[in-house]
């Protein structure tokens, strides 16, 4: 059984990126069927585990319509499939390697007090400032020829 406590990245972000471009593609992450929470939160932090202050973009909040979508409403939570968010237009507008730290938390009842009841972290990101470096020729060559292999 998995472990409650932990987000589950189903897809994650890509490996590299470009400034300031919304990341393809959107990350999807799963919460555990049992799991009681609130919001939940994306947050940029370097390779050391330091968040970087205003230096993400977008929905980094998956509260709202359309974005925080439960996917069951069986009673048993052992039946339940998990919950998914979908975090849209995310961009980073720094140049470097870093990482998304996700996380759920919970509210008291008078909205006060928070409690992170969840957490998981994205694979590496590298942004680069110059389009020319976020993919090769190479790679696009091996895409166009797959399908018909």
């Amino acid at each position: 059984m998995s472990d409650p406590t932990k987000i589950v990245i189903e897809v994650q972000p890509p490996a590299a990126a470009q400034v300031n471009h919304v990341l393809r593609p959107r990350m999807v992450v799963s919460l555990h069927p049992s799991l009681s929470c609130s919001y939940v939160t994306v947050t940029l932090q370097d390779l050391a585990g330091n968040p970087i202050a205003n230096a993400l973009q977008g929905g980094f909040d998956a509260q709202g319509p359309g974005t925080f979508t439960p996917s069951g409403s069986s009673s048993s939570s052992s039946r339940r499939p998990r919950q998914y968010c979908v975090f849209r237009n995310l961009s980073i507008s720094l140049q470097g390697t870093f990482k998304l730290f996700v996380d759920a938390q919970l509210m008291d009842e008078y909205g006060q007090q928070f409690e992170r009841v969840a957490s998981g972290l994205s694979n590496s990101i590298q942004v680069f400032a110059d389009k020319e470096k976020v993919g090769s020729t190479k790679i696009c060559k091996l895409f166009i020829l797959l399908p018909y292999v």
